[in-house]
């Protein structure tokens, strides 16, 4: 059925509601169309406007046939691209009409209905296109991003894809990727549940752009991905032995910084690794200092403190102004909170082993007779003493005795 040139049935889905639509399968390379890293990923043709378009797996279609259910739909998109498939003479199975018919670019969706399908992986273009890039200004990347964050922040599929698709056709040098962190925003769709639909193409765009990388930058990629395909073998971003020589102002501090600042990002996160990494190498004055950063930023746990500094949020001299509490993982801090908690614990339960419990006054508020008291005069001396009470069930306080 993943026949190339096959028509098939895809499944597409984005904000709760479900469309098959028709579709042929193609070869990516043949289109220009660029592949993404999914080993089971199906490339397709949509009918209709021509798009391209990537499915996760063969579960998500079904053979493409005369008598089907799915072709009875009041949706003006959707019937126009069931024409244009069974039009298309070229494609092989299901069914073929003769009847004349408009062609796929007359039969194009409404804007609404193709943002409903959530697979695509490659900006919208005809069959056979070649890439025509664009230079955009600072300002224009700036806008750009901040209409992506935005997006984010509202969970909107769809306007993340058009921005995507608008970054996709952007050529970026390395300076633009410096001064407008696009790359940084970019990437940050793919730690996004609710956007996995644009993975692919989160992942061309960051493809794309780390070509305007520098060499070393290039280098730090082509090591984390050796290090991802074989985490149990020691490596280093330039390919070079690793020594011991952590401490020392050197070579190798400055690489295992780089590594350590890339280990968690995929290629726009590499754009600021390399100023970040000059900062923090600056801010390191000592061999102390030095060892202390590596340290610290080469736990596992620590991926949010990472990300923390290459963002901008903390920059080399607030990270060597943090206190040790804040320079814990969440694992570490955990432990540290049940350990206090703990210790807490058995400190009030020594304090209560030496207290003389009492059952003659009962908790105003909780009723239990768990309580101890002690006695202070507080009027003349030929009043009665007031009884100072503390409840150890629920730790509420009363006074007894006296003018109440």
């Amino acid at each position: 059925m993943a026949t190339p040139g096959t028509r098939v049935w895809a499944l597409t889905e984005a904000n709760g509601e479900v469309v098959w639509w028709p579709a042929k399968v193609i070869i990516p390379e043949l289109e220009g169309v660029e592949r993404t890293d999914q080993d089971d990923a199906i490339y397709l043709q949509w009918y209709g406007d021509g798009s391209f378009g990537v499915i996760a797996g063969p579960e998500h279609l079904e053979p493409y046939g005369g008598n089907d259910a799915r072709r009875q739909t009041a949706d003006p998109a959707v019937r126009a691209a069931i024409e244009a498939a069974d039009a298309d003479e070229t494609a092989v199975g299901g069914i073929i009409k003769t009847a004349s018919v408009a062609p796929p670019a007359a039969a194009k969706p409404k804007t609404r209905a193709r943002e409903q399908k959530t697979d695509v992986a490659k900006p919208d273009e005809p069959s056979g296109a070649a890439r025509d890039d664009v230079e955009r200004s600072d300002a224009e990347l700036v806008a750009l991003r901040d209409e992506l964050e935005q997006a984010l922040s509202v969970q909107d599929v769809p306007a993340a894809r058009r921005v995507l698709l608008k970054f996709a056709r952007t050529k970026v040098d390395f300076r633009q990727l410096k001064v407008t962190r696009a790359g940084l925003v970019v990437s940050s769709v793919l730690s996004k549940p609710a956007f996995a639909a644009l993975f692919g193409l989160a992942r061309i765009v960051v493809r794309f752009w780390a070509q305007a990388l520098p060499a070393v930058s290039k280098s730090a990629l082509r090591s984390i991905a050796a290090m991802r395909a074989h985490p149990d073998k020691p490596q280093t971003a330039a390919g070079q032995p690793e020594t011991e020589e952590t401490g020392a102002r050197g070579t190798n501090f400055s690489q295992r910084l780089r590594d350590v600042l890339s280990q968690d990002g995929d290629a726009s996160m590499i754009v600021a690794v390399d100023e970040v990494a000059a900062a923090l190498e600056k801010a390191a004055t000592t061999k102390d200092k030095r060892m202390h950063l590596i340290a610290t930023l080469e736990k596992p746990g620590h991926s949010e403190l990472r990300s923390r500094l290459l963002s901008g949020e903390l920059s080399a001299t607030a990270f060597f102004a943090l206190v040790p509490s804040e320079l814990m993982t969440p694992e570490e801090r955990r432990a540290e909170e049940q350990r206090h908690a703990e210790q807490l614990a058995a400190k009030q339960a020594s304090e209560e082993s030496m207290l003389q419990f009492s059952e003659i006054f009962e908790c105003e508020k909780c009723g239990k007779r768990k309580c101890t008291f002690y006695e202070q005069q507080t009027r003349g001396g030929d009043e009665p003493m007031t009884q100072f009470v503390t409840c150890h069930e629920c730790g509420y306080q009363f006074q007894k005795g006296g003018y109440e």
